[in-house]
C-alpha cells in the first residue's frame, strides 16, 4: 500500500463522519491495511492499494476538485516508484464515484476498483457490497463500536421486518406490491416513511403492519435483531445494504427474484460466502400473486433449519462487516482484487 498521507483526500477530506451511511468502505480499508501482516515489499507484492478516499472526493466532502485529486494520485504515484505493469487497486464504492471511476481507469488500464455491486467476469471490477448501519451509525469512531448480536436459537419478538422507501419506481415493485396487499402478517414490521402508497395510515401503537412510521437506523436495527427474517428488497438495482443490514443482526434475509442465480450474483465474495445457504429466495410471479401467502409460508420452515441459518449468519459476519472486532472483510477485498479479471495485467 503506499502511504495513505502521502494523497491529499487523507488530509483535504473531512474524516470525522462517514462519507455515506451505505458506501463507507475505503477508510475503514486504509485503516485496517496500515499495520496489516500481508502487506510486503513491492517486488513481492501481487496487486498495489492506492489509499485515496474516492468517495468522499465525489461527494464534495474534500477541500479539493476531482480534477485536483486525480492530478495529486498521479503525482504520488510518480513520485513513489509507480510499477506500471502491476495491477492497482482503489475503493470508489459509492454510485456517485462512478465519473472518478472511469476518468482514472483511462490513466490505469490496470487498475481494479472495489465498488459497490460487480458480476462474473466483469473487468477490472470488484463488488463490495455496503456497510452496515453498525459500522457506521453506533457510537464510536463517526459512531463504531461493536453490538452484539442475539445469540442463534434465543427467542426474538418479531416473525419479520421491513422499512423503506415505497414508490412507483420500477425497482420497487415489489415493496409495491407489499404495501397494496390485504390479509394479516402477524407479529411483523412493516413499515415506510414515505407517502406514495394509497391508503398507508400511520402506524398504530399497537400494529406496526404495512403502516407510516419513521424510525433511526439504531431504532431499526434494534427491531432487526429482534426479528426472524428480513425483507431484503432490492433497489434501484438488483443489489441493496438490506441483505448486509439484516445478515449482521442475525436477522435471514428473504428476497424476491426473477431468477435466483442470476439476480443474486451481484453479491460481494461469492468465493467465500455461501449465499444460497444465507438468503432465501421468493420467486418473483409468487410474490406479486400474494405477497401475504408468501410470508406466511416461511412459518413452516422448520426451526432447525431457521437456528442452522442463524449460526452460519453468526459465523460469517465478519466476511461481511467492518463493525465486528475481528472482521475479515479487508483481506477478502484483497483476496478479490487479486483474483479479478484484468486483460491489461497480464501484460509486461
Amino acid at each position: 500500500m503506499y502511504p495513505p498521507h502521502a494523497f491529499s483526500s487523507m488530509l483535504d477530506c473531512d474524516i470525522t463522519q462517514a462519507s455515506n451511511m451505505k458506501h463507507t468502505h475505503a477508510i475503514f480499508f486504509i485503516e485496517k491495511l496500515a499495520n496489516h501482516h500481508l502487506l510486503t515489499t513491492p517486488d513481492r507484492a501481487e496487486v498495489f492499494v492506492i489509499p485515496v478516499l474516492g468517495d468522499y472526493i465525489s461527494r464534495g466532502m474534500c477541500k479539493n476538485s476531482i480534477d485536483y485529486h486525480i492530478d495529486d494520485i498521479i503525482s504520488v504515484l510518480d513520485e513513489q516508484g509507480f510499477i506500471h505493469h502491476k495491477r492497482h487497486l482503489i475503493i470508489l464504492s459509492d454510485f456517485k464515484s462512478t465519473n472518478m471511476a472511469g476518468r482514472l481507469r483511462q490513466r490505469f488500464p490496470r487498475l481494479i476498483i472495489g465498488g459497490m455491486e460487480s458480476w462474473p467476469g466483469t473487468e477490472g471490477w470488484i463488488g463490495l457490497g455496503y456497510s452496515t448501519h453498525y459500522a457506521v451509525f453506533a457510537p464510536g469512531r463517526f459512531s463504531r463500536q461493536q453490538w452484539l448480536m442475539k445469540a442463534p436459537g434465543q427467542p426474538r419478538k418479531y416473525f419479520i421486518e421491513f422499512a423503506g422507501q415505497v414508490d412507483g419506481r420500477s425497482g420497487y415493485a415489489h415493496r409495491m406490491a407489499l404495501f397494496n396487499s390485504t390479509g394479516d402478517i402477524q407479529d411483523a414490521v412493516i413499515i415506510t416513511s414515505t407517502k406514495s402508497v394509497e391508503d398507508v395510515a400511520a402506524c398504530e401503537k399497537d400494529s406496526l403492519d404495512r403502516c407510516m412510521k419513521i424510525l433511526s437506523p439504531r431504532q431499526m436495527s434494534a427491531i432487526r435483531e429482534q426479528s426472524n427474517f428480513s425483507l431484503a428488497f432490492r433497489g434501484d438495482t438488483l443489489g441493496g445494504d438490506r441483505f448486509q443490514n439484516a445478515m449482521s443482526a442475525g436477522a435471514i434475509p428473504v428476497t424476491v427474484v426473477k431468477n435466483a442465480t442470476t439476480d443474486l450474483q451481484w453479491v460481494p465474495f461469492p468465493h467465500i460466502i455461501p449465499w444460497n445457504k444465507l438468503v432465501i429466495t421468493i420467486p418473483e410471479e409468487d410474490w406479486m400473486l400474494d405477497p401475504v401467502g408468501c410470508i406466511n409460508q416461511l412459518r413452516s420452515i422448520p426451526h432447525t433449519e431457521i437456528l442452522e441459518r442463524q449460526a452460519l449468519l453468526a459465523y460469517y459476519r465478519p466476511d461481511f462487516d467492518w463493525a465486528v472486532p475481528n472482521t475479515r472483510y479487508h483481506e477478502n477485498i484483497l483476496i478479490e482484487s487479486v483474483n479479478a479479471p484484468c486483460a491489461a495485467c497480464t501484460k509486461p
